[in-house]
């Protein structure tokens, strides 16, 4: 602040200054230059008639203004985030839009005026994760991991100071097995080998479990989002018969482990029909009926001695 000397009585310094870039005189509010920033002082005093004051400087030169030096520090924030919730999915990301609310310290004056309470996290940069050793992500409440909040601020990083992470709390709720379930099968089928089993090993080695050729498996919840079951085993995957029939279509069952029931709404009786595929809910498990083929094996076949001979004897059979 400047210091004015020679002030009669109760006359005083009223004196202003404004943070002002290096270069110009345009007021600067921001704190991407922490230090060296200029500081412009416009000189007054409180005296009533401002006549009887004349500023100068060290050489006796009048003067109006004043240039100083000064910093402004980047801001600290705290972040707080609300509870969210979702139907069971498997896994533990965050599917809520990610809303936290940003404390300043200035009751969201300064946030407001830079618009910083607006734009904190518009290109989505934080992402959040219920925390469960396990992975397995079942009904129940969690805390909620955060991270990517320093991205969250965009350009307004330049001008405040913000932990990377965060906590939250989470539920996540049972999912309900309604009329909106999606589950079928992509197209199933092998080479004989002699074996019921839809798991199968092909002919260049490649191995083909049963749950590969699950395709959907989602539920449309109220709002239009496709929730994706994952982690689906089959227990037992079996063609009816083991043989080929020339490739005909025939029936293939399914009895799979949704993981933990509790996780789900659903009730004995339950049945979905989807792209040729019945799934039905005894109360214990689920069973999938659709359809797969088993291509006649391949046989490579070539002559290994072309040098057969025999003793004239009157007829084309081989010795």
């Amino acid at each position: 602040m400047p210091s004015s000397q020679g002030l009669v009585g109760s006359d005083a310094d009223n004196s202003t200054g404004l943070y002002v870039t290096k270069h110009t005189t345009t007021a600067d509010a921001d704190a991407s230059a922490l230090n060296g920033k200029d500081v412009l002082y416009t000189l007054d005093t409180t005296a009533t008639d401002k006549t009887n004051y004349e500023f100068v400087d060290g050489s006796g030169k009048t003067i109006t203004t004043l240039t100083g030096g000064g910093t402004i520090d980047k801001r600290a924030l705290t972040v707080t985030f609300g509870n969210v919730t979702k139907s069971y999915d498997g896994n533990g990301t965050v599917t809520d839009t990610i809303t936290p609310t940003l404390v300043d310290g200035a009751s969201g004056a300064v946030i407001g005026k830079d618009g910083l309470k607006t734009d904190f996290n518009s290109n989505n940069a934080i992402t959040g994760t219920y925390r469960d050793s396990t992975k397995q992500y079942n009904v129940g409440n969690y805390t909620v991991d955060y991270t990517g909040l320093q991205n969250a601020l965009g350009t307004h990083a330049k001008n405040y100071t913000i932990s990377n992470t965060g906590t939250g709390k989470g539920d996540i709720t049972q999912l309900a097995l309604n009329g909106n379930f999606v589950f079928d099968f992509n197209t199933i089928t092998k080479e004989y080998d002699g074996k019921k089993d839809v798991a199968n090993t092909d002919a260049s080695g490649t191995y083909h479990p049963a749950e590969s050729y699950i395709n959907n498996s989602y539920v449309t919840d109220a709002k239009g989002k496709k929730i994706t079951l994952t982690g689906i085993k089959a227990t037992s995957a079996l063609y009816n018969s083991a043989d080929s029939n020339n490739g005909t279509s025939q029936g293939v069952t399914y009895d799979l482990n949704f993981g933990s029931l509790s996780n789900y709404k659903v009730t004995a009786g339950q049945s979905w029909k989807n792209n040729g595929t019945t799934l039905t809910y005894d109360g214990k498990k689920f069973t999938a009926i659709t359809t797969g083929t088993i291509t006649p094996r391949k046989v490579v076949a070539k002559v290994v001695d072309n040098n057969l001979t025999k003793t004239y004897d009157a007829t084309t059979n081989l010795p």
